[in-house]
């Protein structure tokens, strides 16, 4: 169930299917000369779409943006801080648990450790 390819009135029924969401988080960075700079997001976004083939569960729209420390001075290459990473996670699960879903999956695309790190930081927040 793609929430971004959903109307509100196929959003509400599978609610009644699931309460799961897979949010997908990459970054745009460069990957050389031969591959795309979204290649984390779509990484991330294509394991939510076939989970999506196989199972009852939301995939959000993807995040495309992280932290890319060691890549940030390479053409093409847009990194955030991990202050605005650890928020904005924070905030999608919070908008996402207004609208009744209660499973979180944040899935990275993007390994870098600071990324990751900040990630983690927004899950511990989360659970308190």
């Amino acid at each position: 169930m793609l929430i971004a390819e959903m109307t509100m009135d196929e959003f509400s029924a599978g609610l009644k299917k699931s309460q799961t969401v897979l949010i997908p988080f990459g970054s745009t960075e460069e990957h050389g000369s031969h591959l795309p700079l979204d290649t984390d997001t779509l990484h991330a976004s294509e394991v939510g779409r076939r989970l999506a083939e196989v199972r009852d569960i939301f995939i959000a729209p993807p995040i495309h943006y992280g932290v890319c420390r060691s890549t940030a001075d390479h053409p093409g290459t847009l990194s955030i801080s991990t202050e605005t990473l650890k928020a904005l996670a924070i905030d999608v699960v919070a908008a996402l648990y207004r609208q009744g879903l209660r499973n979180f999956i944040l899935l990275s695309g993007h390994a870098g450790g600071t990324h990751m790190a900040a990630l983690t930081d927004a899950g511990e927040k989360l659970l308190q």
